[in-house]
């Protein structure tokens, strides 16, 4: 994370589930706090250009994008880390560094995740729940039920132009509205429509939602 936000164990995940529009990678000399150590960063404070991020030396920032999720955003994370740890190290041996206080007004903490926060309350917006199925894949995966079946889900997308529609309904939570052939399910959220496009099914592969519906039956307006 970019430190003093998103301490602890899980900063990729909670930086996309709060809609965070970018992340990156600290490094910092260890003490026995929760990732509260002094940030190394150069005599120099000047950003730095490289492809796709900033760079303030020791530290390095990069925009989530909108089809990220922790798996694909760990990787470019772990590429980008050990780039910065080299540096990071060069800096120390040369003596071209110095050791700055976090701002503790600036702390916040993500928590480990837990298979219970998964199940989606489809009376949150699209975005958020957009948000919380891109940061638990690939683990814990959010969750809800279709026709009984427990499904697991994999991907989505916000219908874009839907933002401002908001669903005073509680019976219309999670309502299937359309089923857009070649995308996926069109379902009525809290504010504004998701679509739901790979699903998995117990003891199933994760197949595209086009793929389930021929040979399920799915009809407008189940929940």
């Amino acid at each position: 994370s970019i430190l003093p936000k998103y301490r602890g164990p899980a900063p990729i995940q909670w930086a996309i589930i709060n809609g965070e529009i970018e992340t990156g990678v600290t490094t910092i000399i260890m003490n026995e706090g929760v990732d509260s150590g002094y940030i190394i960063l150069p005599m120099n404070q000047e950003w730095l250009s490289c492809s796709g991020c900033r760079r303030l030396a020791s530290q390095e920032k990069v925009k989530i994008q909108d089809s990220d999720t922790s798996g694909s955003l760990s990787e470019r994370l772990a590429v980008i880390g050990a780039g910065l740890v080299l540096e990071t190290i060069g800096r120390i041996k040369s003596g071209d560094f110095r050791k700055i206080i976090q701002n503790e007004k600036e702390v916040s903490y993500a928590p480990l995740l837990n298979k219970k926060m998964a199940q989606i309350n489809w009376a949150l917006s699209a975005v958020k729940i957009h948000n919380l199925v891109r940061g638990l894949t690939p683990w814990p995966i959010a969750y809800s039920s279709l026709l009984n079946i427990p499904i697991k889900i994999y991907e989505t997308e916000v219908c874009e132009g839907d933002g401002n529609n908001y669903v005073d309904n509680k019976n219309n939570y999670g309502k299937i509205v359309l089923v857009i052939k070649n995308k996926g399910l069109l379902v009525e959220t809290g504010k504004g429509k998701l679509i739901v496009k790979k699903i998995q099914t117990p003891g199933k592969t994760i197949i595209t939602v086009d793929e389930y519906i021929k040979g399920n039956a799915i009809t407008i307006g189940t929940k």
